[in-house]
């Protein structure tokens, strides 16, 4: 496996057996599957292009599971943003790397990321798409189901014929440092990388198809 739409696919192997659990919510692998294929089908329905960045500015949740795989399955190429971020470092994020969609919330911490970016003074141009997977859906934004909703007219050969595009040495995710000595910088990672340093930890780890893994660091 070089590419994350190979991962993807490898994952409905295991059919009905329990994949991902968030709180009181459950899918099974074929289940989570079906989730990401959905959303690469809204992304292809909202004009997402093969190598378009997709923000995430969110706490972990499955939706952002499914909007991170659901943009790399069809060429997307994904965006982490820190969640303790103001609104004028994500601003700074989002333009560098010229992401046309972001998706956020509205509800953590108290801190509604919308009027954060709005209010930041520093709107970026590349910004097209904003969806909105938990909390208030505010003007210019869209909330997660409509997102979701969009792509139901998307057939899935078109997610079939994008995925086959993906190449391993595609860009696959473009993670920006802290900024702790100076402005953010993105780091350029490639589908065979990412994919090869999972690979060589679980290996490592001693991680197998009986285990279950409690995520606490954030994805981001």
């Amino acid at each position: 496996m070089l590419t994350i739409p190979q991962v993807v696919r490898a994952a409905a192997h295991f059919g009905e057996r329990e994949a991902l659990v968030d709180g009181s919510r459950r899918w099974s692998f074929i289940e989570v599957v079906h989730e990401i294929e959905s959303a690469s089908r809204a992304f292809i329905a909202q004009g997402l292009k093969h190598g378009d960045r997709v923000a995430i500015w969110a706490p972990n949740s499955a939706e952002w599971i499914f909007a991170a795989l659901g943009a790399q399955l069809v060429g997307g190429v994904l965006v982490p943003i820190n969640t303790r971020f103001k609104g004028h470092e994500a601003a700074y994020v989002i333009e560098r790397s010229g992401a046309e969609f972001l998706f956020c919330c509205n509800d953590f911490l108290g801190t509604n990321y919308v009027n954060e970016l709005q209010q930041s003074g520093s709107s970026p141009q590349c910004l097209s798409h904003i969806v909105v997977i938990s909390g208030a859906v505010d003007h210019g934004s869209r909330s997660w189901a409509e997102f979701m909703s969009g792509g139901s007219k998307t057939s899935l050969e078109e997610v079939h014929v994008r995925e086959l595009e993906v190449r391993p040495d595609d860009l696959c995710d473009i993670i920006f440092t802290s900024g702790t000595t100076g402005k953010p910088k993105g780091v350029m990672s490639l589908h065979d990388q990412t994919i090869r340093v999972f690979l060589e930890w679980s290996e490592i780890a001693g991680l197998n198809d009986t285990d279950r893994y409690l995520i606490v660091n954030p994805f981001f």
